[in-house]
């Protein structure tokens, strides 16, 4: 199961329509969208509004989601047009919240590429609309380095410890990237929410073993399964696509679809048994 948190993805959807997501270089647009609030039009100790001036602040508010959002927030204006006290206005907003979840788990079943999983299996998981700002502070990503590679020995450093690295080209050649295969000792346990003709890395969760390192990542070879026995493992690959979103291949499609029909919207468990990872050039 994952949250929803209405205060932040009213934040977000507010923001990414908003002058300051499009600036230009040299803007710090991190720092304006931590900055970004809409109005509180939610009671709190705190506040000394009245239930009117938040009314106001509820009603601008749906109108600027209107405008950039398709939502039906039409329940919402409905129950703003005859709000006359403090518990009407709470049943508003409570729609308010409800329809910004619903319109969320759909941005997230129709576009994933356009939302961020968030969490851990202890934790728990949220899922929020992103772009590359949220992205960036939400998932510690930056553009940047989401397509860079690994210097060989740095990737020895992270996983020297559980997996047997060895290059898989003969030759080095000076000004390429390298590509190495790490072979795990101690397998990597993640799970997939099968939605698309491709893995999102997004809709990847880590269980358990060693997390994998991200950059240069080009292919996977997986067995499902959190705990299968070595005598049933059926190696399956995964490989890089070119889509800008992080995400993998089913190669061959029939030899996953043998084994996991066609966007049935399960979670798949799966164990890393070997990756291969593109480093930086010598």
């Amino acid at each position: 199961m994952a949250e929803m948190h209405p205060g932040l993805i009213l934040k977000v959807l507010l923001w990414e329509d908003s002058p300051s997501s499009r600036a230009g270089g040299g803007v710090d647009r991190a720092a304006l969208f931590r900055s970004y609030a809409p109005p509180d039009h939610r009671a709190s100790p705190r506040s000394r509004s009245t239930w009117s001036e938040r009314a106001v602040w509820l009603d601008v508010t749906v109108r600027a989601l209107s405008l950039s959002q398709r939502i039906d927030l039409r329940p919402v204006r409905d129950a703003l047009a005859s709000v006359s006290s403090e518990k009407d206005l709470e049943g508003a907003a409570s729609l308010l919240d409800a329809c910004l979840a619903a319109a969320t788990a759909r941005r997230y079943l129709e576009a994933p590429e356009t939302c961020a999983f968030l969490g851990d299996r202890e934790g728990g998981y949220t899922i929020l609309p992103a772009d590359g700002v949220v992205r960036t502070l939400a998932l510690g990503e930056s553009p940047a380095s989401r397509g860079g590679l690994f210097p060989k020995a740095s990737l020895r450093l992270r996983l020297g410890e559980v997996a047997d690295l060895r290059p898989v080209e003969l030759l080095e050649i000076p000004g390429r990237p390298q590509r190495v295969e790490a072979v795990f000792r101690s397998h990597p346990v993640y799970e997939f929410d099968n939605l698309d003709e491709m893995v999102w890395w997004k809709h990847c969760r880590h269980l358990s073993g060693p997390p994998l390192p991200k950059e240069g990542l080009q292919e996977l070879a997986v067995a499902l399964g959190a705990e299968a026995p070595e005598s049933e493992r059926v190696a399956l690959r995964l490989v890089r696509s070119r889509h800008r979103t992080m995400s993998f291949r089913f190669d061959p499609p029939g030899a996953w679809r043998a084994r996991v029909p066609t966007r049935d919207g399960r979670t798949y468990p799966f164990r890393v048994l070997r990756a291969t990872f593109e480093t930086s050039p010598s």
